[in-house]
């Protein structure tokens, strides 16, 4: 199972002693190893357009229980996914996102040759091709900011190591550059779905697992 970057398991949970039942989402991401980050955009990408679509349709079916985020420690992936969520979520990065200017301004630069010595687009001025969309990004987001209030929120550590620093903004640059679409994730990327239903193996929590489905994503 470790060869597949994403399992979400969806579980139904009873509680012994009120026979209340609780439904819970769980994505589970293997690309990411401790201390470091993953080799490439777009599993953390497609993650967190899964976690965001998840979060929409559990509102809709009534489930409006907080997101829980962890790792090993719940310190640096946990803090460097929040701040990716937190920012990919934000009404300015879907204005960007999905304005025309900004499309067209990101398209003319895919066609573009790093001889171009600037760029002009309305309200910006922008220099050096390879790194347009990285000054763009740490003109409009003020991560440090971000990273500042989750850590102390939670910890001091949340978003660990420089590496995991920077791989924010690549996150942000690459997802403005070629923005990832739920469908992509959900028509692309179901790999197996399989289904067991288990006893209460718990009692101490006075919670049961009444049954588990669980859904495979490779997302390299």
């Amino acid at each position: 199972m470790r060869s597949l970057h994403i399992i979400v398991h969806k579980l139904s949970l009873k509680h012994i002693q009120t026979n209340s039942v609780r439904d819970i989402i769980q994505l589970y991401y293997y690309g990411w190893p401790d201390g470091h980050v993953p080799n490439n955009t777009i599993s953390v990408r497609k993650l967190t357009r899964l976690y965001m679509w998840y979060s929409e349709q559990s509102i809709i079916a009534g489930l409006n229980g907080p997101g829980i985020v962890h790792c090993l420690a719940g310190i640096g992936r946990s803090g460097c996914f929040l701040v990716i969520l937190s920012y990919m979520q934000s009404n300015i990065f879907n204005q960007i996102l999905h304005s025309t200017d900004f499309r067209t301004f990101v398209d003319n630069l895919k066609n573009l040759h790093n001889d171009i010595s600037e760029i002009i687009i309305p309200g910006y001025y922008l220099t050096h091709l390879d790194s347009v969309i990285e000054e763009f990004i740490h003109n409009s987001f003020y991560v440090m900011d971000l990273v500042s209030l989750i850590r102390s929120q939670r910890n001091i550590k949340s978003v660990q190591t420089e590496d995991q620093y920077s791989y924010i903004y690549q996150v942000l640059k690459e997802e403005l550059k070629d923005p990832i679409g739920i469908s992509d994730v959900l028509n692309q990327l179901k790999i197996e779905s399989t289904s067991h239903r288990e006893t209460c193996i718990n009692r101490d929590t006075g919670w049961c697992t009444l049954n588990m489905d669980s859904i495979s994503f490779d997302v390299s």
